[in-house]
């Protein structure tokens, strides 16, 4: 979680909730973004366009369409979510 350079799609990690789930019964997925540190945005990987991902600007306008919970730690962050 603490290296984005190893990240596999480099500007963002994919998660699932340990516990929480959706109305389908799916853990709730949430990603990591780079540059966002501690924050988890409630996103899919699907949610984004190619065009959401040309540029830094564009993709940080893209995740002001998510809700974010912020976190203290990244030792916080894996209690709750585990890398999808």
């Amino acid at each position: 979680m603490q290296t984005p350079e190893r990240w596999p799609l480099r500007v963002m990690l994919a998660l699932c909730h340990r516990t929480r789930v959706d109305g389908y019964h799916y853990p709730v997925t949430g990603i990591l973004a780079v540059g966002h540190r501690t924050t988890v945005f409630y996103a899919n990987v699907g949610d984004f366009s190619r065009d959401d991902l040309r540029t830094r600007d564009a993709f940080n306008a893209a995740l002001k369409r998510f809700d974010s919970v912020p976190y203290l730690s990244f030792e916080a962050i894996a209690k709750d979510w585990r890398v999808d």
